[in-house]
């Protein structure tokens, strides 16, 4: 007869919340550096924005500059 001990079923319970950890932990650090990418792809949309935006305004001064004679 095989006898039921609370060792081996506190060992097996210690080891099934280790694996169910480590999953949850993976999960979130996955979730936190895909977080962490959208959020720098948006600052970098902003950036690339507001540089196309100096740039139109650099060339509308470089063109006014043109016409009037101003070097």
């Amino acid at each position: 007869m095989h006898m039921f001990r609370f060792g081996d079923m506190i060992i097996q319970l210690v080891f099934l919340l280790l694996i169910v950890l480590f999953f949850t932990a993976l999960f979130v650090m996955i979730r936190s550096v895909m977080k962490n990418m959208r959020e720098k792809n948006d600052r970098e949309q902003k950036i690339e924005a507001k540089l196309d935006r100096v740039i139109t305004l650099l060339e509308k001064l470089t063109m006014k500059n043109k016409t009037t004679g101003w070097n």
